[in-house]
């Protein structure tokens, strides 16, 4: 096999050295020889999170590949399995506003879902729609307004923000929408302000909307 062979946390701590930005109190690494790293990696163990223990070690096996671009930069290609994470491709042609203005990453902790975060347990597919984003903006308007403790707080073009209060203990879910008109998406974050799990709350409500989005898209 040509590829490297290696424990999981081992990978997180290499690939975290290829960054460019470096924190204030960290210091570089020097002497580092990229040449060694180069080419597939392979995943042999892993410290399971929760949301990982029922995926199969076929989905698992390959975890990605470096190399150089033409800047001499490396480049971190993960392959992810299906509907697990978004294909770097993909994400390079993210709007930049959209990512770094409008989307923080979700915490580590599983109580988020987002459009824009690659990592496993945390990405989910952006919404689709046809038409103008201001008509599919007005038709994500009209079902949030059918749920239950959803409460719009920003609606301007393009972006909507909302909060979703449980009925019994008042958590808040803080969800955003942020309208592609180009790629004719709706890039989604859905995230609770508190706690540690959500058992998969915010990734149910943004696949109800998407059904309900796509009924909307049906009759019209």
């Amino acid at each position: 096999m040509t590829g490297k062979i290696l424990i999981t946390i081992s990978l997180i701590t290499i690939t975290s050295l290829g960054c460019n930005a470096v924190q204030d109190d960290m210091e570089q690494v020097t002497g580092f020889e990229a040449d060694r790293y180069l080419g597939t990696w392979y995943e042999i163990a892993r410290l399971d999170h929760s949301f990982e223990r029922d995926l199969s070690m076929d989905m698992l096996e390959k975890a990605g590949s470096w190399s150089f671009d033409t800047t001499k930069l490396i480049r971190v290609q993960h392959d992810l399995p299906e509907k697990g994470g978004l294909d770097m491709n993909q994400q390079s042609t993210i709007n930049d506003k959209v990512e770094f203005e409008y989307f923080k990453p979700c915490p580590k902790t599983p109580n988020c879902v987002s459009s824009i975060d690659t990592s496993r347990g945390h990405f989910i597919q952006p919404l689709e729609f046809t038409g103008s984003a201001k008509d599919a903006q007005y038709r994500l308007l009209q079902i949030l307004n059918q749920f239950k403790g959803a409460r719009v707080v920003t609606f301007e073009e393009n972006l909507i923000e909302a909060e979703f209060i449980s009925s019994i203990f008042r958590f808040v879910d803080d969800v955003k929408f942020y309208l592609d008109d180009r790629e004719k998406i709706i890039h989604v974050k859905s995230a609770s302000r508190v706690g540690f799990s959500d058992l998969g709350v915010n990734r149910r409500r943004i696949e109800k909307i998407r059904k309900q989005l796509e009924q909307y898209e049906e009759i019209i």
